[in-house]
């Protein structure tokens, strides 16, 4: 797309923002790593699904979640700046210790269940 149709196509995306009320950031990497991380937490039950506006464990949306940042960072591997490569080496630690922790809460209720 050539530099001066990219142009106008912000200028008015700009112009709808602002009549809409709000505006959309452009795309970054920690914030595109933090919606997955996001996403990871919803299927943890530690956030409400936005739609359901219910609290519910799907342990495979989570570790699918994760296991897609994981990737990233290994494909990424070199190409990060610094604040990137320390924002994805610790949202994936936190993620994967929390699912650790919620996996096995959840295996205990379902023992108790039985």
């Amino acid at each position: 797309m050539p530099d001066e149709v990219r142009d106008d196509a912000k200028k008015e995306d700009k112009k709808q923002e602002e009549q809409k009320g709000y505006t959309i950031p452009e795309p970054d990497f920690i914030t595109f790593i933090f919606t997955l991380s996001t996403h990871a937490q919803i299927g943890m039950g530690l956030i409400p699904n936005p739609i359901s506006k219910k609290v519910e464990v799907d342990l495979n949306l989570a570790k699918y979640q994760i296991d897609v940042i994981g990737m990233l960072k290994e494909k990424t591997k070199g190409n990060l700046d610094e604040n990137e490569g320390k924002f994805i080496e610790s949202i994936l630690h936190e993620l994967r210790m929390v699912y650790v922790n919620v996996a096995k809460e959840s295996k205990k209720s379902e023992q108790k269940e039985v």
